[in-house]
C-alpha cells in the first residue's frame, strides 16, 4: 500500500478520559456514523437510553464477558474477541471501548485469589493484566491505522504519581485510569489523542487537548482544545471560542 492512500484510509484513535458522570459516554451519541461499543461496564450503556431514537438506531453494543469463569476461560474469550476485531470487516464508522479503567480492573478481579495473600492482588497478577491491556489497546489502535475506524477508548481520571525531585518531593499528573503508572504513559503514546474531558461554568463539555502541569493531553492536529461534540473532535478544527 503507498504511504497516500494508508494516511488517507487511517481513521483517529484517542483517549477520552475525565471523571466520573462528566458526559463521556454522552459523547458517544454524538459520533458521525455507525458506532460500535465495547462495554465492559453496564451503567454507562443506561446514559443511551435516554437518545433519540435516530441516534440509537446507529449504536450496537458488545458485552464482554463479566467475572465468574475460570481465569483460562475467561482470558481465551477475551483475546479471541479482541484478535477477531482486527480481521472481520466490521460495518462501523467508529468502535468505542467504555471503558479501559473498567476492562483493567474486571481482567484484575479474575486472576486475583481472595484466598491468598491476604485477598490482594499479586506482582503477577498486574503483569499479566497490564500484558493483556497492551495487547488489546494495540489492537485497537491498529484498527484505525489498518481499517480506517475511529477509535476512542474512555476512561476514568485518576491521579498518577510518575517521579520524585531531588528533594523527595512527589510530581504527580491526572492521566488516563488504566492500570501501573509505568503503563499508562506507554498506553497513551499508542493514540493520536489524548483528550480530558471537562465541563465549563455553563455547563457545556469540552476537551481539553493541550497538556498543563496538571493534565495530560494531546492532539496530533495541534489543538489546544475543542467542543465536546464528535463531529468537530473527529475534523480536527476548532475555532478560537472552543479553545478557551
Amino acid at each position: 500500500m503507498k504511504l497516500t492512500d494508508a494516511l488517507q484510509k487511517s481513521g483517529v484513535s484517542a483517549i477520552i478520559y475525565g471523571e466520573s458522570g462528566i458526559g463521556k459516554t454522552h459523547f458517544i451519541g454524538t459520533l458521525p456514523g455507525k458506532t460500535l461499543i465495547i462495554a465492559a461496564e453496564a451503567n454507562g450503556i443506561k446514559t443511551l437510553e435516554k437518545f433519540p431514537e435516530e441516534i440509537k438506531k446507529n449504536l450496537s453494543v458488545d458485552f464482554l464477558p463479566t467475572p465468574g469463569k475460570s481465569i483460562e476461560a475467561t482470558s481465551a474469550e477475551y483475546n479471541k474477541y479482541f484478535d477477531s476485531l482486527i480481521i472481520q470487516d466490521m460495518p462501523y464508522d467508529n468502535i468505542v471501548l467504555d471503558s479501559a479503567t473498567e476492562l483493567a480492573s474486571m481482567l484484575l478481579i479474575q486472576r486475583t485469589d481472595i484466598n491468598k495473600n491476604g485477598g490482594s492482588p499479586t506482582q503477577k497478577n498486574y503483569g499479566d493484566v497490564i500484558s493483556c491491556m497492551k495487547r488489546y489497546l494495540r489492537i485497537l489502535r491498529d484498527l484505525a491505522i489498518i481499517k480506517g475506524k475511529n477509535v476512542l477508548i474512555l476512561a476514568l481520571e485518576a491521579e498518577i504519581t510518575l517521579a520524585q525531585s531531588a528533594d523527595g518531593q512527589s510530581a504527580s499528573k491526572t492521566h488516563p485510569g488504566m492500570i501501573g503508572k509505568k503503563f499508562t504513559p506507554e498506553a497513551e503514546g499508542l493514540f493520536d489523542i489524548v483528550a480530558h474531558m471537562e465541563k465549563r461554568s455553563d455547563g457545556s463539555r469540552v476537551f481539553r487537548l493541550e497538556g498543563n502541569e496538571v493534565f495530560v493531553a494531546k492532539d496530533r492536529f495541534g489543538r489546544k482544545g475543542c467542543v465536546a461534540d464528535g463531529k468537530v473532535f473527529l475534523s480536527g478544527k476548532t475555532t478560537t471560542e472552543e479553545e478557551k
